[in-house]
């Protein structure tokens, strides 16, 4: 079972690395699929607006990409460590560039997920129609099943 977890060090995004540790609890077979965005403007967004990070790039907080420039670990790294314990075999992590939403419904059609676990900031309904709900896009646009947490 392939999972994507959206992270952006929120108080809720750990409140999903909780679920899904319990989630797998038991499972043969799974891997979890850690995603964080970094905002931008690409003008010509390229074929897949996000690149995995390998376990050795994790020596230093940032890393530099020939294609996106400087990357921030760090997100990622406090990821990994709250799930400490889990066989690094069964992560794969990546950072996404662009608008959180779109990442993440990329990665749904291009990663043969099964499963997406997030949750909802617990925005206002007046801040959310400024500004827009990526769980709200997810949830309308996303071919793979959705667990949102609260």
């Amino acid at each position: 079972m392939n999972i994507l977890l959206p992270f952006d060090g929120s108080t809720s995004s750990y409140k999903a690395l909780d679920y899904a540790k319990k989630f797998v609890e038991g499972m043969a077979e799974y891997e979890l699929i850690i995603v964080t965005v970094e905002k931008t403007f690409m003008p010509t967004p390229p074929e897949r607006p996000y690149i995995e990070i390998k376990p050795e790039d994790f020596v230093a907080e940032k890393i530099s990409h020939h294609e996106y420039g400087t990357i921030n670990l760090t997100l990622l790294s406090d990821a990994l460590k709250y799930l400490d314990g889990f066989s690094h075999s069964r992560i794969r992590t990546y950072v996404g560039f662009g608008h959180a939403a779109d990442i993440i419904l990329e990665m749904s059609e291009l990663e043969n997920l099964d499963l997406i676990i997030m949750c909802t900031h617990g925005m206002g309904a007046a801040r959310r129609f400024t500004l827009g709900s990526v769980t709200n896009k997810v949830v309308h646009y996303s071919a793979a099943p959705i667990l949102i947490l609260r």
